[in-house]
């Protein structure tokens, strides 16, 4: 992954900068953002959530799938509680911001979501 954006999406303090220099790469910060959602989980959901957030506004086919993909990946049955309680904030998130969108395949994701993870966003999208 890019150091740089990598310290971007970590520095919590100052998201505002981030999302600026982010959007300024656009769909070039794709790789980058997914491959921060596919690294380790952290005990705080903030920068996971806004890398969600940036993928979403970025919004490429690419993008999506990254958001997609997120709501899969790290089981949270396999994290530490602290772990999984912050990384159920951002896969609920990702599969709220993917729902709002109608993101194909949104019927595999929503199952998945439900049953195996119980995603509040998953029932709302069910529905």
């Amino acid at each position: 992954m890019d150091v740089q954006l990598q310290k971007l999406i970590e520095n919590v303090a100052d998201h505002e900068h981030a999302a600026e220099e982010i959007l300024l790469l656009g769909a070039r910060a794709v790789p980058a953002l997914a491959d921060f959602l596919a690294g380790p989980t952290q005990p705080s959901p903030q920068a996971r959530l806004f890398a969600v957030c940036m993928l979403d506004t970025i919004g490429t086919p690419a993008a999506l799938v990254a958001l997609g993909q997120s709501v899969r990946a790290h089981s949270l049955q396999s994290l530490h509680p602290q772990y999984a309680q912050a990384e159920y904030v951002v896969k609920n998130e990702a599969l709220r911001r993917l729902a709002r969108r109608r993101y194909l395949p949104l019927d595999e994701l929503v199952s998945f979501a439900l049953l195996e993870e119980r995603l509040p966003a998953a029932a709302a999208a069910a529905a």
